[in-house]
């Protein structure tokens, strides 16, 4: 079924790119409507360390990794309609509305959706606002052990460890000088787990600032930063007390920065190049003492991502990419139980292609 559906996305999608008919899919003004679908390479879809990856290459240890491969290849159908309307006058609203499929080849357990939307609103000459909200209805992450299950095998039960995701963010900018703006954001995200991983429940608040500037003709800069406060649950049963179960906490505060470079060619020839730099500091906030969350008790996460992307943009409705994504995350703990280090560093590379046409 999964490749039927995407033997038949591929069909729609050829039929619209080719056809000499695109131009009357919508005579309404004011209305854009793109597809995309991208390719992407993953060599570590599930961001195992190097130990782990060499147990399951091995054959070690199998109950924890009931998988099919350790990367995959992952087809990506976006559609994505925007519409704009004067709803105050002088002053635009657009409304945008993106739903996204991911299609994992090997491991069909992995694929999910994405549904967004939002309404960003012009204020004056030089404000905005934005409120957006983002659903994620399953998320598979890996496989997990579930310590509440007891098994008469000598190692611990190994389930599936998913979540579904709701996020809601404001968002207020303003053009300072020129070209130049600078937006200011709150969001909520809740994310809901499985039955078997209830204390992973979290509640997340975070506020952000972004400033984009022009350095020249050509060249824009994009810097951000926000900071993140998320709340987990702690317990997995009525009744229990959150600080002396043993349960894991993942409750943590987060600082993330964020710098973009884009080289905008167009006007002179059909090239585009982005360059991305995220760093994420993660630090886990659980007051619970060592021996109740060994692998959150101290903790400290960084995580480094680097993007490369290259654009190819013929016409004004259709752009080709080719993109390269390096990440790399690096744990800490004190107390060094369960070398933590050793089963949560990893390091991954993803290379994309993808076209996006706009009719």
């Amino acid at each position: 079924m999964k490749k039927l559906f995407l033997f038949l996305s591929l069909i729609l999608f050829s039929t619209s790119l080719f056809s000499q008919e695109w131009r009357y899919i919508h005579p309404y003004k004011g209305v854009n409507i793109y597809s995309k679908i991208s390719f992407t390479y993953d060599d570590n879809i599930f961001k195992y360390s190097k130990e782990e990856i060499d147990k399951f290459v091995n054959n070690i240890e199998p109950y924890r990794y009931p998988i099919e491969t350790y990367d995959d290849l992952i087809t990506t159908i976006q559609l994505h309609s925007k519409i704009r309307r004067e709803i105050l006058k002088g002053n635009p609203t657009t409304f945008n509305i993106k739903i996204k499929g991911n299609l994992f080849y090997e491991n069909s357990e992995k694929d999910y959706e994405t549904f967004s939307f939002s309404i960003w609103q012009k204020i004056g000459k030089k404000g905005h606002t934005l409120i957006k909200y983002f659903f994620l209805p399953k998320y598979f992450i890996r496989y997990y052990p579930d310590f509440d299950i007891d098994t008469p095998y000598g190692y611990p039960y190994f389930t599936g460890c998913y979540f579904m995701k709701h996020l809601i963010k404001i968002e207020g900018g303003y053009k300072i000088f020129g070209s130049s703006n600078i937006s200011l954001s709150l969001s909520e995200e809740i994310n809901d787990y499985n039955t078997s991983f209830n204390e992973y429940d979290t509640e997340k608040k975070s506020l952000g600032i972004s400033i984009g500037f022009p350095l020249k003709e050509f060249l824009k800069a994009n810097f951000s930063y926000s900071f993140a406060r998320a709340t987990a649950e702690g317990v997995d049963e009525p009744g229990e007390e959150k600080n002396t179960s043993d349960d894991s906490d993942i409750s943590n505060d987060e600082d993330k920065i964020n710098l973009s470079l884009v080289f905008d060619l167009t006007k002179h020839s059909p090239l585009m190049f982005q360059t991305g730099f995220e760093f994420t500091r993660r630090v886990y906030t659980t007051d619970k003492p060592i021996l109740c969350d060994p692998s959150h008790s101290g903790r400290e996460d960084k995580k480094t991502n680097i993007r490369l992307v290259c654009s190819f943009v013929p016409t004004e409705r259709l752009t080709f990419q080719v993109g390269y994504i390096f990440e790399i995350k690096d744990v800490f703990s004190p107390y060094n139980i369960e070398q933590i280090e050793e089963i949560k560093n990893y390091r991954r590379n993803r290379y994309l292609a993808n076209i996006t046409f706009s009719y």
